[in-house]
C-alpha cells in the first residue's frame, strides 16, 4: 500500500455514501476504514495529525497486514463543501481520485435533518424549523455540529461541484447520482474499480448499511454527538474509544420499520424547496451535463 488515499467519497452527506464504501471494501485489493467517516479531514487539527495516525487508529490490523490490499480508499462526507480541506486532499495526493455522489436535494435535506435529530445533533423537532427559522444559536456555538445540519447548504450543490473542479483535474473527479446508481448497484461498483484501474469483483450488495434509526434516550445521543463526548470516555485510546462509542451508540438506537410515529415531509415545506433549489439545479444540470432532469423532474 502506498501510504496515501487513492480514492476519497466526499460526499454528499446522506446520499449511501456509507454504503459505497462498505461494499467496495469487499474488494480484495481495497482497504478501507472501519469507521463511518475517516478523521484525516475532519478539520485542520486532525489534518495536522497526519494519514499515518488515522490510519492506525480506523483500520483493522486484519486489513493492514493484508498484502493483496494495495489500494486505501476513505469517506469524508463533509468534505466536499470545505475547499480548504480539499486542497489539503490534493496537497496529500495530487493523483487521489474523489467520488461525489448526489441525492434529490430536496429529499437529501429531509434525510439529513432526520439524522442529525437522531444523533442528538439537532435541538428542533421538525423540519419546518430548520428550513424557516433555522436559528444559529441552537447549536450554541458547536461549530462542527452546525456544519453537520445546514441543510439547504449541502443541498446546494452547485457551488460545491466548481470548488472541487477548481481544484481537482477533471479526470480525477467522479459524480454519480443516488438514484441512477441504485438501479444497478453493482455495475456502478466496478465502474468505479476500473476507474481506480483495479480488477471487477462479484460485489454481495444484499447487507444494507446506515439505515435511518430512531433513538431510545436523546440524552445519551446528545452525549454521543460530535464534539460533546464526555471528559472520562475521551480519556480512552482513540482506537478503542471509537469502538466504545459504537457500542453505545448501537444500544441507544432502534429501528424505523419499528417506529410506529415516523416524521413526514409536508408537502407545503416540498414545494418550497423545490422552487428553492430550482435555479441551482438548472444550472448544475449544465455544469456537469448529468441526467438530472430525467431523476429529479419535479425540479423542472
Amino acid at each position: 500500500m502506498s501510504g496515501k488515499i487513492e480514492l476519497m467519497i466526499i460526499g454528499a452527506q446522506k446520499a449511501g455514501t456509507t454504503s459505497l464504501n462498505m461494499y467496495l471494501q469487499q474488494h480484495p485489493n481495497i482497504a478501507t476504514h472501519h469507521t463511518i467517516e475517516f478523521g484525516m479531514f475532519a478539520d485542520e487539527n486532525s489534518y495536522k495529525k497526519g494519514f499515518q495516525y488515522h490510519y492506525n487508529n480506523a483500520v483493522d490490523e486484519m486489513v493492514k497486514n493484508d498484502k493483496r490490499k494495495s489500494h486505501f480508499i476513505a469517506k469524508r462526507v463533509g468534505l466536499m463543501n470545505n475547499k480548504a480541506l480539499l486542497a489539503k486532499l490534493i496537497e496529500h495526493n495530487p493523483r487521489v481520485k474523489v467520488l461525489i455522489v448526489l441525492r434529490h436535494p430536496v429529499y437529501r435535506a429531509f434525510s439529513a435533518f432526520q439524522y442529525c435529530r437522531n444523533k442528538g445533533m439537532e435541538p428542533y423537532n421538525n423540519f419546518e424549523d430548520a428550513v424557516y427559522k433555522n436559528d444559529p444559536s441552537r447549536f450554541k456555538g458547536n461549530t462542527r455540529i452546525q456544519k453537520n445540519c445546514e441543510y439547504l447548504l449541502r443541498s446546494s450543490y452547485l457551488q460545491h461541484l466548481k470548488n472541487v473542479y477548481e481544484i481537482f483535474p477533471a479526470e480525477q473527479v467522479k459524480v454519480l447520482l443516488l438514484e441512477q446508481m441504485t438501479i444497478n448497484f453493482k455495475d456502478q461498483l466496478n465502474d468505479i474499480v476500473e476507474w481506480i484501474e483495479l480488477p471487477v469483483f462479484d460485489f454481495d450488495i444484499s447487507v444494507r448499511f446506515n439505515e435511518r434509526e430512531d433513538t431510545y434516550s436523546n440524552a445519551v445521543a446528545k452525549l454521543l454527538s460530535p464534539g460533546k463526548t464526555g471528559k472520562l470516555i475521551n480519556m480512552v485510546p482513540a482506537k478503542w474509544r471509537l469502538k466504545i462509542k459504537s457500542v453505545l451508540r448501537n444500544s441507544n438506537t432502534k429501528s424505523s420499520q419499528k417506529n410506529k410515529e415516523k416524521i413526514q415531509l409536508e408537502d407545503s415545506t416540498k414545494d418550497y424547496l423545490i422552487q428553492y433549489f430550482k435555479k441551482d439545479i438548472h444550472e448544475l444540470a449544465s455544469f456537469t451535463k448529468l441526467p438530472l432532469a430525467e431523476y429529479w423532474p419535479d425540479l423542472f
